[in-house]
């Protein structure tokens, strides 16, 4: 959460704060027994908070300190965030904590079960916040002290274009158009309530396209400029109206009731939050698949583009290569917060970006086909201009990738000697992540 205290009005002053200092009071809705901690993660100037049970009631507080760290029953209490000393002022952001419970093993073969936040275990909380909690013990709980409203509708829409209709320099523009929004437009606030997926099917389908799910920051879909500006970019490209809905991150062709759709100049159609949010879980089954990916921190080049539309035309001989495909998800907003890197263990903070290769398949006479393709695809996109030699055939971090996403693990990346570089980063990480391990586990 983020304030400031520069026109704040010196309504309180608690045991611990300022007087003439302005403050900022929040209401608190504890609905159950709960361990609630607070502190500042950035700020101008200094600041406390007070505690108390009655808005503005000294006589109720329950602490004044930097940080705050109480047990509360239920019930409404109100949280002050005070200038330190005299006519103190400034900005400042703070959190609510969350927690994980582990069960971790130590060297003597004894099992453990624990609950770690940031002033409890913290190297092992912050290994938990995205080096995979597993990795140093069985997780049994994440808690979470406040969570944030869920909206109440969102749009989704988007785009299509025909293989048999599109060139390669079409297929550019498009490929182009859609990353340069992101690396410029897609950094301003006000889009944040976006994500976009390019979904770059092989052309043994039908064709590809961009869908989309919007919402405002106030949870409604009033507003719908930033759309409409997004898609409005692709109208040079010979792009067809679609209505869908994101399954998985995939676009899923909807059929709109007439009533559904938003009035505009694209096919759009509203949907409530929950409903999308259900609906869009699931989808195909299959049981063999191949997943690579990467991030970016910069829109394509032309000659990465270039590289796209030949693998996507490519055919394999005997290899039925449908279902083979290219999503590029639109990245950023808030995880791009880089005071965050110090906190969790993730370190992709600078991406537009991130790219998800994917092949699904049933019949195992495809298997190396499949295969092939994709490791030829991935090897000869990451071993242009913008890789150096010595990391060709990996988006390694540098100026223009950030690597790749833990999740989806690639066992092709174990030959390089750098593979925890690739998904970790560069930097402290990965030593840091090794020292939990031996630590705990």
């Amino acid at each position: 959460m983020q304030g400031d205290t520069f026109l704040a009005k010196d309504d309180y002053t608690g045991r611990c704060s300022g007087a003439g200092a302005g403050d900022v009071m929040y209401r608190v809705e504890v609905p159950r027994r709960s361990r609630v901690v607070g502190r500042f993660t950035a700020e101008e100037g200094e600041h406390v908070f007070s505690l108390t049970r009655a808005c503005a009631d000294k006589a109720t507080e329950l602490a004044c300190e930097r940080t705050i760290d109480q047990v509360l029953t239920p019930g409404t209490y109100f949280l002050t965030v005070d200038g330190a000393s005299p006519g103190a002022a400034g900005k400042y952001s703070f959190d609510w904590l969350s927690a994980a419970e582990i069960v971790t093993v130590n060297k003597g073969g004894k099992a453990k079960w624990q609950r770690v936040d940031k002033t409890r275990d913290p190297l092992l909380f912050r290994a938990c916040r995205g080096g995979g909690g597993n990795n140093f013990g069985v997780v049994t709980g994440y808690l979470f002290d406040k969570l944030p409203k869920a909206p109440q509708e969102v749009v989704t829409g988007g785009v299509y274009f025909k293989w048999a209709d599109v060139t390669e320099a079409q297929f550019v523009d498009v490929v182009l158009t859609y990353g340069e929004y992101f690396e410029k437009r897609g950094k301003d606030q006000d889009t944040w309530g976006l994500f976009s997926v390019l979904d770059l099917e092989h052309s043994s389908a039908h064709g590809f396209g961009v869908s989309l799910q919007f919402c405002n920051p106030d949870g409604t879909c009033r507003d719908l400029s930033v759309v409409n500006e997004f898609l409005d970019r692709f109208e040079d490209c010979g792009a067809r109206p679609r209505h869908s809905m994101l399954r998985n991150g995939r676009a899923v062709p909807l059929r709109a009731k007439p009533e559904e759709v938003c009035a505009g100049q694209h096919a759009l159609t509203r949907h409530l939050w929950l409903d999308v949010t259900v609906n869009g879980a699931g989808g195909e089954e299959y049981n063999r698949a191949k997943y690579k990916s990467a991030y970016m921190k910069e829109n394509f080049t032309a000659s990465e583009a270039k590289c796209i539309y030949k693998h996507m035309k490519r055919n394999i001989a005997g290899t039925d290569l449908r279902g083979s495909m290219l999503a590029v998800d639109s990245y950023g907003g808030a995880v791009n917060r880089q005071e965050l890197m110090q906190e969790t263990a993730k370190s992709q903070r600078s991406s537009i970006m991130k790219l998800q290769y994917q092949s699904y398949w049933n019949n195992s006479k495809d298997d190396a086909g499949r295969l092939e393709w994709m490791r030829d695809f991935y090897t000869d996109l990451y071993s242009g201009e913008n890789v150096p030699a010595q990391f060709a055939g990996t988006p390694y971090p540098g100026k223009h990738y950030e690597g790749c996403y833990i999740n989806y693990p690639d066992k092709d990346m174990l030959k390089y000697p750098f593979w925890p570089q690739v998904y970790y980063g560069d930097g402290d990480l990965y030593p840091f992540l090794q020292n939990v391990k031996e630590a705990y586990d």
